[in-house]
């Protein structure tokens, strides 16, 4: 008997839109979900905190008062002394000096952004979250008092105005992007990636008292933006007694809570001389910026053993050289430290110390043996050297002429503005400090010819006496010329915008930069590297004359004239 059906059950059909629709739901919900996660791993939790509801006041004084804080401008130094807890200090900075913090962080954060590589199809459009997953651990690294005085700072320029706070998390970065970033590309020296130049010298000198030590230093900043000029216009020198620490004054950028150069109340003085390094550990939680290292010390060292246990202890971001000072007992270090090796060297027999690592413990380094080779800090250090064999020294003036040295080894003349000098042309900060005697001498700028201005530490950093009675001021040089240095950092600044507009493609516009460079420092090697360089790309045979100029000026950059002499036909080097 045949089956009988009664009916059959219609397939049922999907809409396609209904598919489309459900994936697309799926697709949104997992890009949502991705860029929360995100968001949260690469974020920083900001520290809790208030900034006094305070108004500033102005004293018959002259000083800029906010609560207890108080700002001073010795000529074009500012000098605030402040006290309290990390919050309360860092919004009284924040409060007080507002308008330099957004410059300086703009001028900084792009180095980190620089070492990042943008190859690729993709290079460009990513960066920034690679940027923010690269740099998402710098504050695990960092103990919680620092970062509540960061969140203050940036909590204090909000409360001066909204427009002029950069943010805790850009001020947290900025604090890393020296040791971390590389140099802007359109920077006159090249092809260097370091950020920084420095240089240490430590000097005995002779006094009615006994024999007496002091540290000259000197910072620049050739690889931010716009060539440290931001951090040169705004150098602060900051008195602080934070609660729980030793008192200590550091001497720098009024946006940074680490230490390049500083003392505390025991006599304890620090210069922290950032360098090129294989050792970089931009992604790990177990690293502290070194000036943040530096910082250390100076709150929690009485001695020159507790500084140096500090530094074996704690791993920095980068790599850095640090100089160590024991003013009482009259003794130092050099302390060449990367995140995974350290060297110590007590009373070494060169006191002058230059930004590159020179022991035997890092002869594996390739990017440091490449700094070597190229870059002129060995030759800084080795004219420092010597002019310090004439110690001891009858005066930290003797200590200030080091400074202001502008030759090569053997005395050899070099042009205005030469960052094989000493006094390279473009010096940031630049101090002195007797930790003996307790006295800081600060350069109110630009550079180190100008008049230091004398600080009695006795007093401001361990109450002794009524009222201070610093020495003299290292008067300036006698051939300073504020002026002659000014026009090095506009035809320094000049440069930058021509190869900027190169690049961008507005090349009428950039040799017109250009050739505005070169008028106002016609002896820079840097301006004939860049003239010879664009004006090669564009075929124009006045390329050479300009490189043939900066081989005779006596090049900026050894690699860079390796290339050069091979162009021009001209093999040998110095």
């Amino acid at each position: 008997m045949a089956d009988i059906i009664i009916g059959s059950r219609r397939p049922r059909t999907t809409s396609p839109w209904r598919t489309v629709a459900v994936v697309s739901v799926l697709v949104a919900v997992a890009v949502i979900t991705a860029t929360v996660t995100f968001g949260r791993l690469t974020r920083y939790p900001h520290p809790a905190g208030d900034v006094a509801n305070a108004p500033l006041t102005a004293g018959d004084d002259g000083l800029l008062r906010f609560g207890a804080a108080s700002l001073e401008r010795r000529g074009r130094l500012n000098v605030v002394r402040v006290s309290g807890t990390p919050h309360a200090i860092g919004a009284a900075h924040g409060r007080l000096l507002a308008e330099a913090f957004g410059p300086i962080a703009t001028s900084l954060l792009p180095t980190l952004d620089n070492a990042i590589s943008t190859d690729g199809a993709f290079g460009e459009t990513t960066l920034s979250w690679r940027s923010r997953w690269l740099y998402r651990l710098i504050d695990d690294g960092i103990p919680g008092h620092q970062l509540i005085e960061h969140a203050g700072a940036a909590r204090g320029a909000a409360a001066a105005s909204d427009d002029l706070s950069p943010g805790y998390e850009a001020l947290v970065k900025a604090e890393a992007a020296i040791e971390l970033g590389v140099a802007d590309p359109a920077a006159p020296v090249r092809p260097s990636k370091a950020v920084s130049r420095s240089i240490a010298a430590v000097a005995r000198m002779r006094s009615a008292f006994g024999d007496r030590i002091g540290l000259g230093y000197s910072l620049s900043l050739p690889g931010a933006l716009d060539g440290g000029a931001s951090v040169a216009r705004s150098i602060t020198v900051s008195m602080i007694a934070a609660e729980g620490v030793l008192p200590f004054v550091r001497v720098g950028s009024p946006a940074n809570v680490g230490v390049f150069c500083g003392v505390n109340s025991e006599g304890l003085a620090i210069a922290v001389l950032p360098t090129l390094s294989a050792a970089v550990v931009a992604d790990r939680g177990d690293a502290q910026p070194a000036a943040l290292v530096a910082r250390d010390i100076l709150e929690n060292a009485r001695s020159l053993d507790e500084a140096l246990g500090v530094l074996e202890k704690t791993r920095p971001l980068g790599a850095a050289v640090f100089v160590v000072v024991d003013g009482p007992r009259r003794t130092w270090a050099r302390v060449e430290r990367t995140h995974n090796t350290i060297d110590i060297a007590r009373e070494p027999k060169n006191s002058a110390t230059a930004d590159v690592l020179t022991s035997l413990a890092f002869r594996e380094d390739a990017v440091n043996d490449r700094a070597r080779r190229t870059r002129l800090s060995d030759r800084r250090a080795a004219r420092a050297r010597e002019l310090l064999r004439g110690q001891p020294f009858d005066s930290p003036d003797d200590l200030a002429a080091v400074l202001r040295d502008r030759r090569g080894p053997g005395g050899a003349a070099l042009p205005a503005g030469h960052p094989g000098a000493i006094d390279d042309g473009e010096t940031v900060l630049s101090a002195i400090i007797d930790p003996t005697t307790m006295v800081l001498w600060v350069s109110e700028g630009p550079g180190p010819r100008a008049r230091m201005r004398a600080f009695d530490l006795r007093y401001e950093l361990m109450g002794r006496g009524d009222s201070p009675a610093p020495p003299a001021d290292i008067e300036a040089a006698a051939d300073f010329d504020p002026g002659g240095d000014d026009v090095l950092w506009n035809a320094r600044a000049r440069l930058r915008s021509a190869v900027r507009l190169w690049s961008a493609g507005q090349r009428a516009r950039a040799r017109e930069q250009l050739e505005r460079a070169l008028a106002l420092a016609p002896d820079l090697p840097a301006a004939h590297r860049v003239a010879g360089e664009l004006l090669r790309d564009a075929g124009d045979q006045r390329w050479r004359g300009h490189l043939e100029r900066y081989l005779e000026l006596g090049p900026d950059d050894l690699g860079a004239a390796e290339e050069f002499r091979a162009l021009l036909g001209r093999p040998g080097g110095d």
